[in-house]
């Protein structure tokens, strides 16, 4: 039988969200995920660099050292480039994800310059990233070209967990939750039942993100009850370990 794995992902790992991150942890250490990918900001919205905030690199220092896996999470999680190539890129760029698709609407060069400066601070305090996550999953064709050629191990979009060293990417939809209201709400409630009670059934890896945002949206409850029912069967790894180890 094939075996099937679980990536918990802790999304926007930044000083301004410490109280949520640390609150996030702790209940999933409560549930028994102690083993879970953190998409760390190098420099969140050009005001949180990580090179000044000794405690929170200490925070972080000791979560790898209990097994969690620090991954790059852009460089400052916000797009600077709003020229949308259609209504439904301003739709996700601008409605869906407010602003912060960082990766979504560059250049090559403009991608390579943002990779490099996060990876410059991940490295500067002690870090060395094996993936690449672009904030909401946003990428381009500009910005993969940028990510393939830092040599990360794997990078990831909403649906794929891609192995550029391999030559292959796999199948691993993302649980996601969203604090909006009315139709979208509705559709990522839909979507997530889906996944949790059809698709994830046939899928090797299933991940579920979880965002600091998300511990006062009401929603919480339920992210821990989708990971409660899909955590079943499964490994709870990281990223890393897939592209790395299997």
């Amino acid at each position: 039988m094939e075996n099937k794995y679980l990536i918990v992902e802790i999304h926007d790992a930044t000083p301004e969200f410490k109280p949520e991150l640390t609150e996030i942890v702790s209940k999933l250490d409560n549930l028994g995920i102690s083993r879970r990918s953190v998409l760390v900001i190098p420099n969140y919205y050009e005001k949180n660099n990580l090179i000044n905030d000794r405690e929170f690199i200490s925070w972080l220092d000791d979560l790898q050292e209990k097994g969690d896996e620090i991954v790059q999470h852009g460089y400052n999680h916000v797009s600077t480039n709003h020229n949308y190539k259609s209504r439904w890129d301003r739709f996700i760029g601008t409605k869906l994800t407010h602003g912060e698709g960082e990766f979504q609407n560059i250049s090559y060069n403009e991608a390579q310059e943002k990779i490099q400066k996060g990876k410059d601070i991940l490295e500067r305090i002690g870090f060395n990233s094996k993936g690449f996550v672009a904030p909401a999953w946003l990428l381009n064709p500009e910005s993969e070209r940028a990510i393939k050629e830092h040599g990360f191990s794997y990078y990831t979009t909403f649906r794929y967990l891609n192995f550029p060293s391999q030559g292959r990417k796999e199948k691993a939809e993302a649980i996601v939750f969203t604090s909006g209201r009315g139709f979208v709400n509705k559709v990522f409630a839909l979507y997530n039942h889906d996944l949790v009670h059809r698709v994830f059934k046939k899928r090797r890896i299933a991940r579920v993100a979880i965002h600091p945002k998300d511990l006062h949206s009401g929603l919480f409850g339920n992210i821990l009850d989708s990971i409660e029912k899909v955590r079943q069967g499964r490994e709870i790894v990281t990223s890393a370990d897939l592209a790395l180890n299997y």
